[in-house]
């Protein structure tokens, strides 16, 4: 985007998510997601966190995060909303992959990740397909979908 440099790496701006200094794999498996002024992140073995940006930088800090933490993989957010208002981080924990288990689908209010709206069951009525490497959930009319072993499910609003 503006041609090689090999005095410079040209980078706009770089911000330090989070520091893995127990785990030699961490990092990004992942990319983040943006929605209404605010970038929103996981890493291995770290929350997701939420950064601000204001005037084209993004925070050198966090203003929020999930209480939980994703350590295999990390995680792929995404955003869903009603413009500029509702919104919703959905996020795929597949911790459960390495134990056969299913994915887990969490949502977080979108204004402050620390709040959780939603996880679904690791079991039973309602709980995903078995958890398979780097799944991110995709949001379209009003349903949230989530890969699987073999299978992929549908999240929505039940009928009354």
């Amino acid at each position: 985007m503006g041609a090689y440099n090999s005095a410079s790496n040209q980078d706009v701006e770089e911000v330090t998510v989070g520091f893995n200094t127990s785990n030699f794999i961490g990092g990004f498996y992942g990319q983040p997601c943006y929605w209404n002024g605010n970038i929103y992140t996981v890493i291995v073995g770290d929350s997701l966190r939420q950064f601000p940006i204001s005037n084209g930088n993004i925070s050198l800090g966090s203003i929020s995060n999930s209480s939980n933490t994703f350590p295999f993989r990390g995680a792929t957010p995404v955003a869903s909303a009603s413009g500029s208002t509702n919104g919703i981080v959905w996020v795929a924990d597949i911790t459960a992959y390495q134990f056969g288990g299913a994915t887990i689908l969490d949502a977080y209010d979108a204004n402050n990740v620390g709040v959780l709206l939603y996880t679904s069951p690791a079991s039973g009525s309602g709980a995903a397909a078995l958890a398979t490497k780097f799944t991110v959930p995709t949001v379209a009319n009003g349903k949230v979908y989530v890969g699987g072993q073999k299978a992929f499910t549908v999240f929505g609003l039940l009928p009354n």
